[in-house]
């Protein structure tokens, strides 16, 4: 779980971030978080609403502390706690 946490940031948050920042303003954070949203579609159309919605969020940790150790951390909590819920 640490490697997808940590390849999602890479690839959703901190390579738009360093691409598209300076030309996109904020635009990079709805767009990656957007993308980020579904590529979770195999888990249903709620969890595109709630991945967006947390994607919007990390984005904004790495704009505002210049580090993705905040967002990486909460994306592997978040991992943690919604594969070891029980299904019903």
């Amino acid at each position: 779980m640490p490697l997808v946490a940590l390849s999602e940031e890479l690839v959703f948050r901190a390579a738009p971030f360093l691409l598209f920042q300076k030309y996109w303003s904020g635009w990079w954070i709805i767009v990656s978080s957007v993308l980020f949203g579904f590529c979770h579609w195999g888990h249903g159309p709620a969890s595109v609403v709630a991945t967006t919605v947390v994607g919007i969020v990390l984005a904004l940790s790495l704009q505002l502390t210049r580090t993705l150790y905040p967002a990486l951390f909460v994306h592997f909590a978040f991992n943690v706690i919604y594969f070891s819920l029980p299904r019903l």
